[in-house]
């Protein structure tokens, strides 16, 4: 009985294992389904085009694809609208508003442009855009149309926000206001400047992604032993600590000490000339 017991176990085992596994197998010829020949765009429904000044003619480019190749060359179609105003031509410029997919091809960019100074004084527009045709393709009824929002856009470049800059303010009153003084590069994300004291090091300010400043504690001169030997800043926290490469400024809010003590904090403001 035991040995009829572990055979019957045993086959059954052997049997569910085959039926389960088969149930999966390609040789039930199940047909392939292929969806539908639609044009779309690709990705989110809102895309943000940010307009840098870094780059000669900022550029979008708006992926729009089909769901299955094609046989032929296709021929999308859009139109594009503006309820915040902006105008062709003058916030933006599309080379061409028909999109030839070669055949056997399922992806295309339509080429979007703008420029630095259409957006510079924080202007925004949204532009809606939406497929309306396609040669012998039906355009998506779930992702024909896109926004995309043009505003300006200013990385912190090192090369670009160094050089001669203006003092518009300086609170510590080593330098009058309208003053000249250079801003050197360091490295990609740091840049320095000197205060007029004697033996004067270079302040290094360093930049983050987000552009916000800051300078861990230095020495940076001194203004004669009467006055208390070496004098060393490090920035504090404070909304005015940052760099707005679009309008060309560094600004930082700086602790001042020495041997004799704590000087307090003292802004300065620097713009590019």
């Amino acid at each position: 009985m035991k040995k009829f017991i572990k055979l019957f176990a045993f086959v059954f085992v052997c049997a569910f294992i085959t039926t389960t596994f088969s149930g999966c197998s390609n040789k039930d010829n199940y047909p392939v389904t292929n969806p539908p020949l639609q044009a779309s765009f690709t990705g989110l429904s809102t895309a943000n085009f940010g307009v840098s000044n870094t780059v000669p003619v900022p550029t979008y480019k708006l992926p729009i694809g089909l769901t299955t190749t094609s046989n032929s060359d296709t021929k999308i179609t859009v139109s594009v609208t503006s309820p915040t105003g902006a105008v062709e031509g003058t916030q933006y410029k599309i080379a061409s508003k028909t999109l030839t997919l070669p055949a056997g091809s399922v992806l295309g960019y339509l080429d979007i442009t703008s420029s630095y100074d259409a957006y510079k004084n924080d202007r925004v527009d949204t532009l809606v855009i939406k497929i309306t045709s396609a040669d012998g393709v039906t355009p998506s009824d779930y992702n024909n149309t896109i926004k995309l929002v043009i505003n300006k856009f200013c990385p912190f470049n090192a090369d670009l926000l160094s050089g001669d800059f203006t003092v518009i303010t300086d609170e510590w009153a080593d330098y009058a206001p309208g003053s000249t003084i250079t801003v050197t590069k360091v490295d990609a994300g740091t840049v320095s400047f000197k205060y007029g004291a004697n033996n004067a090091k270079p302040i290094l300010i360093k930049v983050n992604s987000k552009n916000v400043t800051s300078v861990t504690k230095q020495e940076y001169g001194d203004y004669g032993s009467a006055n208390g030997g070496p004098f060393s800043v490090q920035s504090v926290n404070s909304s005015k600590n940052v760099a707005a490469p679009c309008e060309g400024t560094i600004s930082v809010l700086l602790n001042h000490t020495n041997s004799r003590g704590d000087y307090g904090n003292y802004l300065i403001v620097l713009k590019k000339k």
